[in-house]
């Protein structure tokens, strides 16, 4: 090996690929009740705060891509939030 050239290589997609079934299966056969409501609630407050209503159709498409309750519950989430300041909770630190 020594002496060879070391390179990056595009990695083929296979039509098998799935990009969000091991996140559905962690949603839907890992996490509790619990677990499942924090998420929702960290997804809703993170994209319900001065974020525009274009980029919330995208999370909701993105998390039902994952599972359609779960992109379900954020919808109706980012519908009831009031697009108050981020929560204290949901700010991210800087410098991250």
């Amino acid at each position: 090996m020594a002496g060879e050239e070391i390179g990056r290589y595009a990695n083929a997609k296979h039509p098998e690929d799935d990009d969000f079934g091991q996140a559905g299966a962690l949603y839907r056969e890992t996490m509790s009740d619990s677990d499942r409501d924090e998420l929702v609630e960290n997804i809703v407050g993170h994209a319900s705060a001065e974020v525009t209503s274009e980029v919330q159709e995208r999370v909701v498409e993105y998390w039902t891509n994952v599972d359609a309750e779960l992109g379900q519950r954020v919808d109706a989430g980012l519908k009831g939030s009031s697009g108050a300041a981020t929560p204290p909770q949901a700010e991210v630190p800087s410098g991250v």
